[in-house]
């Protein structure tokens, strides 16, 4: 592997790991430790329901898987690497940390000397698990002429359907949003596409 290639799958799994962490704050679940809040729900507003309850476990998964090679790799090389997140906490310890500091132009080169080290494929394949979950790929190969992404309003007008029926399956955890660029709500359009039946038309 290459530090050009080690940069970009450190880079992507870094967005993937950030988007969930949005997308957890903005939802009732309750925060990991290390995300600044406490371990304690939303303040702004009423809490809703998460449109993914997987994402907690995905941060307990993550953490560790990320944090344990990373604390080796600083053990392996002292004096060369910056103090983990555990050492100076000050920027948090969740997964999204620990994915920046492994990152870190510094520590990159360091990660790629480390013989026969099983956590480079480990990374590779969760970084590959994590974007085909946050971006599925349409089922039909075929996402109608939509972005992979849209907002409940154009999914609506594209399907025929109500944009309460899109936003009742986020609520019932069918289906998962993030919030987009403007500040409205998008939706996956393969999921929305998958879901979507006659008998749902105009509800």
């Amino acid at each position: 592997m290459t530090d050009e290639e080690l940069y970009r799958i450190l880079s992507d799994l870094t967005g993937h790991l950030k988007a969930m962490r949005d997308d957890r704050r903005t939802s009732g679940l309750n925060a990991p430790s290390g995300s600044g809040n406490g371990g304690k729900p939303p303040k702004h507003g009423k809490s809703k329901l998460p449109c993914s309850a997987d994402l907690l476990d995905w941060e307990h998964k993550l953490a560790p898987l990320l944090s344990e090679p990373a604390e080796e790799l600083a053990a392996a090389f002292p004096g060369q690497c910056w103090r983990t997140p555990r050492q100076d906490p000050s920027r948090g310890t969740d997964s999204v940390a620990w994915a920046q500091w492994l990152s870190h132009p510094r520590h990159r080169p360091l990660i790629l000397q480390m013989p026969d080290w099983y956590f480079l494929d480990t990374l590779r394949e969760v970084e590959e698990e994590l974007r085909y979950m946050l971006h599925p790929m349409d089922p039909n190969g075929d996402l109608q002429g939509l972005p992979t992404f849209a907002t409940a309003a154009q999914l609506a007008d594209h399907f025929h359907i109500a944009e309460k029926t899109i936003k009742r399956w986020c609520d019932r955890n069918q289906i998962t949003h993030w919030p987009g660029a403007d500040g409205r709500n998008i939706y996956p359009t393969s999921a929305v596409l998958a879901k979507r039946t006659p008998t749902e038309e105009g509800t």
